[in-house]
C-alpha cells in the first residue's frame, strides 16, 4: 500500500528531521475519502491521484498542499495559493471540502 510505504518512509533518518512532512500525511491519510487516492510526495508537497501508473503527476486530481509555505499549510492550485492553515488538518480538510464528488478509488 502506496500510504504506507509514504508514512513509513518519512521516518527514516535523513527524513525524520522533518516533522511537518510526516503530519502532513498523517493528517491526509486519516481521511477515508483521501485513503482511496494515490499520494503523490515531492519535496514534502502532497497532492491526490487517482491514477496508479508512473505518470501520476499528470492525473493529480484536487489542489497541492505545501507544508513549507512561511511555516504555515499552503493548498495551492498550481502556481495560486488558495488558502494558508495553521496546520495540517485544517489544510487537508480545505482540500476533501473541494475534491470533485464521486471519486472513486485510484485505479
Amino acid at each position: 500500500m502506496e500510504w504506507c510505504r509514504r508514512l513509513d518512509g518519512i521516518h527514516m533518518p535523513q527524513m525524520n528531521r522533518f516533522p511537518r512532512g510526516h503530519a502532513l500525511l498523517a493528517a491526509a491519510y486519516a481521511q477515508p475519502v483521501l485513503r482511496q487516492l494515490m499520494p503523490v510526495t515531492s519535496h514534502f508537497n502532497l497532492w491526490l491521484s487517482t491514477n496508479t501508473t508512473a505518470n501520476r503527476r499528470t492525473t493529480g486530481i484536487g489542489p497541492m498542499i505545501w507544508p513549507h509555505y512561511e511555516r504555515s499549510y499552503a493548498v495551492r492550485n498550481r502556481s495560486e495559493v488558495l488558502a494558508r492553515f495553521e496546520t495540517p488538518e485544517e489544510a487537508v480538510a480545505f482540500v476533501v471540502a473541494v475534491l470533485p464528488e464521486g471519486i472513486g478509488p485510484a485505479r
